[in-house]
């Protein structure tokens, strides 16, 4: 190995130790780098291709093993065998330097000697595993080459085996040396039994004398021939052998193609046997055909798309004349007798001759298209048009045009077919016109339906109608639809459902329209009877209802009664905004059934309120039933069993109760009677209040307090309370004695369970909306919100919110204000005491009934 192509880079911090080593590997022959540090030294090996580098392992920064770390990482450098200096021995260095890929070492000081043949033995190294790889990679490639040669020759003999024709290779002397799978198959012998056969035996127009001349033939040029072949169940089948001639492996050979014509000769006998097939049919078929000429058409085609015309729908525009000149161009070669028939000509020489006068302007736009079609490289066209008899009659015709197999590029044999439809459309447009009204009519049952399962599925009745509304309109493709509904005394209308299907949402829903009078009404409402009015904005009709329907967009309306049980409850109105479109019988009766499935729904609806309110009232009865019976078990059962105890102690001890102890217990037993006595008038004030009715009158609120507080006044003595008065009261409407019970309660409660003394105060503050808002407010402790919302809930006991007493009074209150007209309620927070209030007519409305009541 010579030195001249060897490079090798030295990479060392110590310019002196550079300089000599430089010095002396370039005597030895070598081109040398150098390198002062390591990022230098990373540059230079990838800028400059090295064969060997002397790394120095000391040096500051970046040392030589981070060096030759990045070297065995990049692509380009890291095959470049790398010698390590070093001025250490130790073993531990040596190790990891190897590990970093390292070749070898070499210790300073240098014999340069030593240096020099490591150096020439690494290059050496690397040269004989370069040649290695090399003969490596050589040695793979010629490994690939012969399995890809392996692979072709499968693929050859699969192919061979496979290929559509049966293939033998006979030698010189007529012996079959070679056969394929196909051969196999085609005459059903094993490979086997056709190698140890002849040619002679499967071909019986080749004998050993006739052989000779034809191995000399097929020597000279290539041979196919139509044979007989024997197949091994002696059946003889018609083949088509091609022969031909090769050398193989200095080994003479005609390798045979045989191929099964049984098809040919059948295909040959059957087009034969179709062209007479075809002239019998084409001359006797129930259907007008022809042959004609288009070869000049396609020709002139053809020049226009080499003249550079594309567009030929716009070159025909601007050419109108063109057109006819193709309309002449059409060579008619045959008709049969059907076409004579069905263009009224005795015979084809009449036809030929007036074949002019069938032409009507859609068959004139049937060309046209036709042109276009054959512009666009169409093979066949279909269309159905109008042609002229040669009496001047016109009947509607399915025409077909398409060119005979082999004429697809000339045009120059088009069939043409022509069949009689005129009847088949006289058919198609009465069974168009039934099936228009069986799918309006199916339209009609299957919308019907839908407002039926929607109008039993609703919950809610307004969302119910609003969906029905709209599946109406859109079912009478109707401008809009309205539903109105009767108020309680039939006077009002209004509207529950609005649909607008031709421009904005009008809010029309809730508002009310007066009940039409004279014929209008009488009709409607008298004699249930639908109306249907035309241009309802010329008529009377909207007089008492101007903004009942847009009247500069109605065409014509229809308003159909909702009747239950014999009632009209509501009206349902459908309206058209196109002139030309008129209400039918069969929508009149149809809206008459859907007003009617209406009316049921609404009716049903009501009830269904009505059982609900019912329902909630007897659940609300029996909760007051179960909370009584607890009320009475408990508050009343209290006083009756203290009288009871004080009542059996008197009578077992009453000798030895001296006159003012008889007194004590006997007011103990009067009080507590007397408590007993106040639950069950509060109980019958309770049942009262919900079924009494009281005549109602500007309160005296004065002497109504003072009774109220009058008696109270043994608890205000016993609580110790205090309660403030205000000198005047503004005029309310109510009931005295029951306005005196409220009061009485509220003050009960106020001592009861205010501070310790109790302080009330009492007020009254006239409202914006007509009403007296009267109030007592404590100093007591408060009450939390969801003590407030129960409060005055029915026999929820007091002591359940606060400390003590019966479940009666608040009950009564709320009663007794709601009959009255007004509300109660209570405004408290923790710590900051309550006010309890209850609001009644102001005095302008005297001798009226509450509102609701």
């Amino acid at each position: 190995m010579t030195t001249d192509s060897n490079t090798i880079l030295i990479v060392d911090d110590n310019p002196d130790i550079l300089k000599m080593l430089s010095q002396a590997l370039v005597l030895a022959g070598y081109a040398v780098r150098t390198a002062y540090d390591g990022p230098s030294a990373l540059a230079e090996a990838q800028q400059h291709p090295v064969d060997l580098i002397l790394l120095d392992i000391a040096m500051p920064e970046m040392d030589g093993f981070a060096v030759c770390r990045q070297l065995k990482q990049m692509a380009p450098t890291q095959d470049i065998p790398i010698i390590f200096m070093t001025a250490m021995s130790d073993v531990v260095d040596e190790v990891k330097g190897f590990q970093l890929g390292a070749v070898d070492y070499i210790t300073k000081p240098f014999q340069f000697e030593t240096v020099k043949a490591r150096i020439h033995t690494h290059l050496t190294l690397q040269h004989l595993q370069n040649r290695l790889a090399q003969k490596n990679w050589r040695l793979q490639e010629e490994i690939a080459e012969r399995e890809k040669t392996a692979k072709n020759l499968r693929l050859t003999q699969f192919s061979v085996d496979n290929a559509a024709d049966a293939i033998f290779w006979i030698g010189p002397e007529a012996r079959i040396s070679f056969v394929n799978f196909t051969a196999c198959e085609l005459l059903e012998y094993s490979t086997e039994e056709l190698l140890s056969m002849s040619w002679y035996d499967l071909d019986a127009n080749y004998t050993p004398e006739v052989w000779p001349g034809h191995w000399q033939r097929v020597q000279q040029h290539p041979l196919t021939i139509e044979s007989r072949h024997r197949k091994k169940d002696g059946q003889v089948i018609p083949v088509e052998v091609t022969f031909t001639y090769i050398n193989f492996e200095d080994h003479h050979y005609h390798v045979a193609f045989v191929r099964d014509v049984t098809w040919r000769r059948w295909a040959t006998e059957e087009l034969f046997a179709s062209e007479n097939r075809y002239r019998s049919l084409f001359e006797d078929a129930p259907i007008a055909l022809g042959e004609a000429d288009l070869s000049r058409i396609k020709a002139h085609l053809h020049h226009l798309s080499q003249a550079g015309i594309t567009d030929l729908k716009s070159y025909l525009a601007g050419q109108p004349g063109v057109l006819g000149t193709v309309l002449e161009a059409i060579k008619i070669l045959d008709v049969n007798q059907t076409a004579l028939e069905l263009f009224e000509a005795e015979t084809k020489g009449e036809f030929l001759s007036k074949v002019a006068s069938i032409l009507t302007w859609p068959l004139y736009a049937t060309f046209y298209r036709l042109l276009l079609a054959l512009g666009e490289g169409d093979q066949a066209f279909t269309e159905e048009t109008v042609v002229r008899t040669l009496s001047g009659d016109c009947r509607h015709v399915a025409l077909k045009l398409s060119p005979a197999s082999d004429h697809h590029e000339s045009w120059d044999k088009v069939l043409i077919s022509v069949v009689d439809i005129t009847e088949r459309k006289q058919a198609e447009a009465a069974l168009q016109k039934a099936h228009d009204e069986l799918s309006r009519r199916v339209d009609e049952l299957t919308t019907f339906n839908l407002i039926t399962q929607t109008l039993s599925a609703v919950t809610d009745l307004g969302t119910g109608l609003e969906i029905v509304a709209g599946t109406t309109a859109r079912l009478f493709a109707g401008h809009s639809t309205m539903v109105l509904l009767f108020d309680e005394d039939l006077s009002t209308l209004t509207v529950a459902a609005y649909v607008n299907r031709s421009g904005p949402e009008l809010q029309k829903r809730n508002r009310q329209f007066p009940r039409w009078n004279g014929l209008v009404g009488q009709r409607l409402f008298e004699q249930r009877r639908s109306l249907v009015v035309s241009q309802p904005h010329l008529t009377q009709l909207l007089v008492d209802a101007p903004d009942l329907v847009e009247v500069d967009k109605v065409r014509h309306m229809m308003i159909v009664p909702l009747q239950a049980r014999g009632d009209v409850i509501g009206l349902l109105v459908i309206t058209l905004n196109q002139p030309e479109r008129q209400f039918t019988s069969a929508e009149i009766e149809l809206a008459e059934t859907i007003a009617g499935q209406m009316a049921v729904t609404i009716e049903n609806g009501r009830l269904f309120e009505q059982q609900q309110e019912q329902r909630r009232l007897a659940e609300s009865r029996s909760q007051e039933l179960d909370a009584f019976a607890r009320t009475v078990a408990h508050d009343l059962k209290n006083p009756l069993g203290v009288i009871v105890t004080y009542a059996d102690f008197m009578t077992t001890y009453a000798a030895n109760l001296n006159p003012e102890s008889m007194a004590e217990k006997i007011q103990v037993i009067r009080q507590y009677g007397l408590k007993g006595t106040n639950i069950v008038d509060e109980l019958l004030l309770l049942a009262g209040v919900r079924k009494q009715s009281v005549p109602l009158a500007v309160l005296d609120m004065d002497r109504i307090v003072y009774q109220a507080e009058h008696r109270i006044s043994f608890l205000r003595d016993e609580y110790k309370g205090q309660i403030v008065i205000p000198a005047s009261w503004p005029a309310a409407v109510g009931y005295g004695p029951w306005v005196e019970e409220v009061w009485i309660n509220y003050l009960s409660n106020g001592l009861k369970y205010s501070g310790q003394p109790p302080h009330l105060k009492l007020g009254a503050t006239p409202q914006p909306d007509g009403t007296v808002r009267f109030w007592v407010r404590d100093n007591g402790p408060g009450l939390p919100p969801e003590k407030q919302a129960v409060l005055f809930t029915e026999f929820t006991r007091l002591d359940e919110v606060r400390a003590k007493g019966h479940g009666l009074g608040l009950s009564i209150v709320r009663r007794i204000v709601e009959k009255l007209g007004g509300t109660v309620g209570v405004k408290s927070a923790m710590g900051q005491g309550s006010e309890f209030y209850f609001t009644l007519p102001a005095g302008n409305g005297v001798g009226q009934p509450p509102p609701g009541k």
